[in-house]
């Protein structure tokens, strides 16, 4: 016991050790703004042209960061195309480089729109090497390809234009700037209508075209997240600027926390940019986040100081002596705030997924850079103007009405005292209802579902692209453009040409032919998705001995009769490389791309394949499954993987820094703890809004990553404002229940405030056009209100009051006698 409590002493002495270094460091740093305010404000100024003007392209070296981590991911639908792309570059150029046009006309297509679309390929074959075009295939031109391209129900056709451009996998922004190039004016040919005078064709009435493919979806894709981009920005500062504005009810106040936070964004961007130009894992998707997270965030900072000012002013105290106070008080919330949200995105850089490991490093920079400018920048602001960044209310006068309203016995409790002694009073009665209220979302969640439509979580249906792709899925099917086709990638040492090797590929084909989920499977054995007749080829079938030879599959023939037939083994030959030593195998599945079924069919593809090539002579083969759901199936298990991941160790971080702060090891367990209550409440909320409000399958799968740890670390920062003010309430001499209750009523605006903000940043989101930023803008909203309003407003403080004492433990109370409780005022 006397061991213990050295321990507990030892550690007490080192907390008031380290909590008089923070005030120390604040204070010397609130002195040095005070006597080179000009110098701070100007150095700012400075620093942000700097960068702005030196910096790289955010987004392009974003988008170099993406195609570095696809040429390195251990996804093996990544594998299969990084193979894929050595083994086939021509399929490779292909994929990439090419672009379909929809004709679609309700009713049925005519023979105007025949004659139409005739005039358009000559047109555009006339403007070959403006438009880049390498080839166009088209049914009215080749009548060979009219059962493939025109569909059953004759209601709609297609055009595939291959164009000559550069390789995206070799460089994604100079692809990007040939596709920006080529598409508007693809785009501006197709949209001609009868009373133009240009000489493009003109379309005929009633008849819809649609561009979309591989270049049309992406360059529709960049230019929705430009505009979501601007969008969100300019909405960003309308509501955060009203915010303030209804706050503070002064220009000056509600323009200085936009200035400041424009700087740190402005400078964000610039050093993410060197950093990614020097290695980092930079997302594209990066803008966004860093708009609404700093704007949320450093708002927030900025009015935890000025409030702390405009409260040092109430209480007597003159300009300087407000602002000495302010910062070394604030200071420390903000800094322990900042951090956690920090580290709390920090712990991303340790996911698999691109997409989480290339977000949290750069958000975590620009906070850091945020805080810094805004704990020197702002307190130099108000150095300089003084209370009157409160015009034309400013506080020294509401100060007088305040003591006037006292000595005449007039002052009412304001609402927060109010709520602070209701809370005090009836602590149980708020844990039951809050629990009661947020319990049946949180059952929900158990039925939690994923939508893993990634193309409609990316491109917007108002665009052109999607309208294409709905003509092609509801007219040509699930497949259209082989979207719902796996390709099967085998590579070996040996030759696939010996017939042993042909006949474990068409041994494969038909093991794969027998899952449910494929509808047809095409490679050398079977390239028009069947098995090779005599019948397949007509030289060869009048080479037969006998007729009825004519229907036996040629792997029923002797070993040598392919190698020595030109024209069968001209005919396979599609599918294998140049030397011979690799196959493709595409396998077309009876569900659309983005379902569960087809996901489920990826599974039983790979499984097939690699019992089927065990115990044969291509077991050592290197077999790769890739292709569009391929892909989807291997980022979603990387992801679920990662948000198991992620939430340990951010819990984990979370806790420890929350027990640093508040010098005890019980508080934090039921702060931790009721920020996942709120989140489990939030994407319970979340996900019933889209599930039965919009009919969705489920919430795209980045969104509950993203959710959790944006939600845990803005979580964090209202715990902390919560908290810190009822420690120092309680360092003051105040028993556990008086310090609960101080600390709310004090607090209880500013975090509203805060919380209003914030929810007001990321509403921005809910005008995005992607549904990503959507899901995700309505989660973030519900979950700052929850947080704001009842679990920091209610749950949390109640807990508080039932803990007690065992609140600080295993910090024991230290008795301040009045002078020093004075000397602290």
């Amino acid at each position: 016991m006397d061991f213990l409590l050295i321990c507990v002493s030892i550690q007490e002495a080192s907390n008031e050790n380290r909590q008089g270094d923070e005030e120390k460091m604040f204070s010397k740093l609130t002195e040095f703004i005070i006597k080179f305010r000009w110098v701070t404000l100007v150095f700012w100024i400075a620093f942000a042209a700097i960068i702005v003007s030196v910096s790289p392209n955010l987004a392009e070296e974003a988008n170099k960061s993406q195609q570095q981590a696809n040429n390195i991911s251990n996804e093996e639908a990544q594998k299969a195309t990084r193979l894929i792309t050595k083994e086939f570059p021509e399929k490779n150029e292909e994929a990439n480089n090419s672009i379909t046009l929809t004709f679609f006309r309700k009713g049925g297509l005519k023979e105007e729109d025949r004659i139409y679309a005739v005039e358009l390929e000559k047109y555009l074959l006339l403007k070959k090497n403006e438009l880049k075009l390498k080839n166009i295939s088209s049914p009215y031109s080749n009548d060979q390809l009219s059962t493939s391209l025109i569909s059953k129900d004759k209601y709609a056709a297609l055009m595939l234009l291959d164009v000559n451009i550069t390789d995206s996998k070799k460089d994604a922004n100079k692809w990007l700037e040939e596709s920006n190039e080529i598409i508007p004016k693809l785009r501006s040919i197709i949209g001609v209508k009868t009373d133009e005078k240009v000489d493009a064709p003109a379309i005929p009435t009633g008849l819809e075209l649609h561009l979309t493919g591989g270049n049309a979806m992406t360059q529709e894709i960049m230019n929705a997240q430009g505009e979501s981009l601007s969008l969100m920005f300019m909405l960003t500062i309308i509501l955060v600027l009203i915010v303030l504005l209804v706050i503070y009810r002064s220009p000056i106040a509600a323009f200085f926390p936009l200035l400041a936070v424009g700087f740190g964004l402005a400078i964000s961007q610039g050093v993410i940019a060197f950093a990614a130009k020097a290695g980092l894992s930079v997302t594209p998707a990066i803008m966004e986040f860093l708009l609404v997270i700093l704007f949320g965030a450093g708002t927030d900072y900025c009015l935890l100081i000025v409030s702390r000012f405009k409260e040092g002013i109430l209480n007597g105290l003159n300009d300087k002596e407000a602002l000495r106070k302010a910062l070394p008080n604030a200071g420390e919330a903000i800094f322990s705030s900042a951090f956690a949200v920090i580290i709390a995105f920090m712990c991303m850089a340790f996911a698999d997924s691109f997409v989480f490991r290339a977000l949290g490093p750069g958000v975590a920079i620009a906070v850091f850079i945020g805080m810094l400018v805004i704990i020197t920048l702002i307190p130099a602001i108000i150095a300089l103007l003084g209370e009157k960044i409160f015009w034309p209310f400013l506080p020294s006068k509401k100060r007088k009405k305040l003591l006037q309203q006292e000595q005449e016995g007039q002052r009412k409790k304001g609402i927060w005292e109010k709520i602070a002694d209701s809370v005090v009073k009836k602590p149980t009665r708020y844990i039951i209802c809050t629990l009661i209220i947020m319990l049946p979302f949180i059952v929900i969640v158990s039925d939690f579902q994923y939508d893993n439509d990634e193309l409609s979580a990316m491109l917007p249906k108002e665009t052109d692209s999607y309208k294409g792709i709905k003509v092609m899925t509801e007219h040509f099917g699930e497949g259209a453009g082989k979207q719902n086709a796996t390709t099967i990638i085998i590579k070996t040492d040996q030759d696939l040409w010996d017939p042993s090797n042909l006949r474990v590929i068409e041994e494969l084909s038909e093991n794969l032919m027998k899952l449910d989920g494929v509808h047809q499977v095409s490679t050398m054995t079977r390239p028009l998705g069947e098995k090779i007749t005599l019948n397949s080829f007509a030289e060869s079938a009048q080479q037969s001995s006998n007729a009825a030879d004519s229907e036996y599959s040629v792997f029923a023939l002797p070993g040598d009769y392919i190698t020595q037939n030109p024209a069968v083994k001209d005919f396979m030959k599609q599918y294998v490389s140049n030397n011979g030593h690799s196959v493709l195998i595409s396998v077309e599945m009876n569900d659309g791309p983005y379902t569960n079924e087809a996901i489920d069919t990826i599974t039983e593809i790979r499984d097939t394949l690699q019992l089927t090539l065990n115990n044969t002579n291509l077991h050592d083969a290197t077999a790769l499954v890739g292709g569009v759901t391929a892909g989807i199936k291997d980022l979603l298990d990387t992801q679920r993987n990662d948000f198991v991941f992620i939430i340990i160790i951010v819990i984990g971080a979370i806790y420890i820094i929350l027990a640093i702060l508040m010098r005890s090891l019980i508080s934090p367990i039921y702060m931790v703890g009721t920020i996942l209550l709120s989140f489990a409440t939030t994407m319970g909320i979340t996900y019933a809004i889209f599930k039965y409000g919009f009919g969705y399958e489920g919430l795209v799968s980045t969104v509950p990553i993203y959710g959790f740890v944006i939600l845990i670390a803005l979580g964090v920062d209202y715990n902390i404002f919560l908290m810190s003010r009822i420690r120092y309430e309680f360092e003051s001499g105040k028993t556990t229940t008086t310090a609960i209750r101080d600390g709310l009523s004090v607090t209880g605006s500013i975090i509203t405030s805060c919380g209003i903000i914030m929810a007001g940043t990321f509403a921005a989101f809910l005008v995005s056009p992607m549904k990503t930023f959507l899901e995700l803008g309505i989660a973030i909203v519900v979950g700052l209100i929850l947080d704001t309003f009842i679990i920091r407003t209610l749950l949390v403080p109640s807990i508080a009051i039932k803990v007690g004492e065992l609140n600080w433990w295993p910090k024991r109370k230290i008795h301040v006698t009045s002078e020093a409780r004075t000397k602290q005022k």
